[in-house]
């Protein structure tokens, strides 16, 4: 028997079927090489992402802290502003409050209609220590200042007692105090720091005191007049 023929372009057809293989070889890597390409974006963009939420997190941690200490920041700021315009309101011998705080509590007080019939109506206190300028020339400015914390530790003391607030008394300026009291307490706190005064003595002079009670600050300091020259103490 005779072989088979075979085709005539024989070699033409391998050489066909092996390029083809080289070419889905060649198809297959490049298909391998994105898959790994892929994977490798897939893992960079979980590794941004991952990064983007942790500097997110410290972010607003950051921020959160500034938060904190600009809160912290603002309260210390009022704590002391409020020291300070506290400061401002007391008169720095004595620590009572000062010439400003009763301005705005007289004016408040003034601006108020007073029933003149009620005992508990509102009143205005004015004393002047009238021994104070004698003590401070003879004795010394130190001891001076001295007896002026004891004089308002008497007042604000008998004030007090009476249930009188702290925020009613008033140191406003050298030898000159003042009080916004009921009508029916002012004259009992008065005696009662009358009562007290010759325990203050200091070389040897007692400090003494003229007062006026008012439904105005005005008639208070004029009662306050009138009763120094009662008593044969002149003004100064």
């Amino acid at each position: 028997m005779s072989e088979p023929s075979q085709p005539a372009d024989l070699p033409g057809a391998l050489r066909q079927i092996a390029e083809l293989r080289l070419r889905v070889l060649e198809l297959e890597a490049q298909r391998d090489a994105a898959q790994a390409e892929a994977e490798r974006l897939h893992q960079l963009n979980e590794s941004i992402r991952s990064e983007s939420r942790r500097l997110f997190d410290v972010y607003m941690e950051e921020m959160a802290e500034i938060d904190r200490q600009r809160r912290e920041a603002d309260q210390d700021k009022d704590r002391r502003i409020s020291e300070l315009e506290e400061r401002a309101e007391r008169h720095a011998v004595t620590n009572m409050l000062s010439y400003r705080p009763f301005q705005v509590a007289r004016m408040a007080a003034e601006s108020q209609a007073v029933d003149p019939e009620d005992p508990d109506g509102r009143v205005f206190v004015f004393i002047d220590l009238d021994s104070f300028k004698a003590v401070n020339d003879t004795v010394g400015h130190e001891t001076g200042d001295q007896a002026l914390s004891d004089f308002a530790q008497i007042f604000l003391v008998s004030a007090l007692r009476h249930d009188m607030s702290e925020r009613s008394c008033f140191h406003l300026h050298g030898d000159e105090f003042g009080g916004i009291f009921p009508e029916s307490k002012a004259p009992v706190i008065l005696q009662e720091i009358e009562r007290q005064l010759p325990t203050l003595q200091y070389g040897g002079i007692v400090l003494r005191m003229s007062a006026g009670i008012g439904r105005t600050w005005r008639a208070a300091e004029a009662n306050m007049y009138r009763n120094k020259a009662l008593q044969g103490r002149a003004p100064r």
